[in-house]
């Protein structure tokens, strides 16, 4: 347990304190990009993530954070298991932000990944910097790159946060704003 405990602030020292809330997120990469573009966008601020594994263990962890006392929100991508949630949960936008599908995909693809945020060409020029080929251009980012790759290309962005809003268009910093302003926000679900 001790990887979760350390994700959600548990602390030993004076005496034990955890963290109030937390954002819950689909996977590792998603903490990466996030965390990434937190030092740039919102610098000093403390973003509260936790990935779990897949969209599919956010409501088994919520459930154990709620009981815990912590106050929870969901960055996930789109799919059927965020629309279950909201069903289930009946969750409000403050509650759950969906990873819009690409734009220009949105007819063709049901789900979307955090890559999607990225507009076309910052995805390709980001990928090319950290040498990870990619697939077609005639998908979403997050179905042009393959899986595996997909945590390292996020852990290039966190390595190389500081170049991020120089290097990437309006269009991209706006997107990924909007998801670490939604992480930063105090709006939190208690059941």
């Amino acid at each position: 347990l001790r990887p979760l405990y350390d994700a959600i602030g548990l602390r030993w020292g004076a005496g034990l304190r955890a963290a109030r809330s937390m954002v819950l997120l689909e996977g590792i990469s998603d903490l990466l990009y996030l965390r990434a573009f937190g030092r740039v966008l919102a610098p000093g601020a403390d973003l509260p993530l936790l990935p779990t594994r897949g969209d599919a263990t956010c409501d088994l962890m919520a459930r154990y954070l709620i009981g815990q006392g912590v106050g929870v929100r969901f960055l996930l991508d789109t799919g059927d298991v965020a629309k279950r949630l909201r069903r289930e949960w009946n969750l409000s936008e403050g509650h759950l932000r969906l990873v819009p599908v690409a734009p220009g995909f949105e007819g063709q693809f049901r789900t979307s990944g955090i890559e999607d945020l990225f507009s076309p060409t910052d995805f390709r020029m980001l990928a090319q910097r950290a040498e990870i080929p990619l697939g077609s251009d005639k998908k979403p980012n997050s179905q042009l790159i393959p899986d595996r790759a997909k945590r390292l290309l996020a852990q290039y962005a966190l390595e190389h946060c500081s170049e991020l809003e120089t290097l990437l268009s309006q269009e991209t910093l706006d997107r990924f704003r909007a998801m670490v302003e939604f992480c930063r926000s105090e709006d939190w679900f208690h059941y």
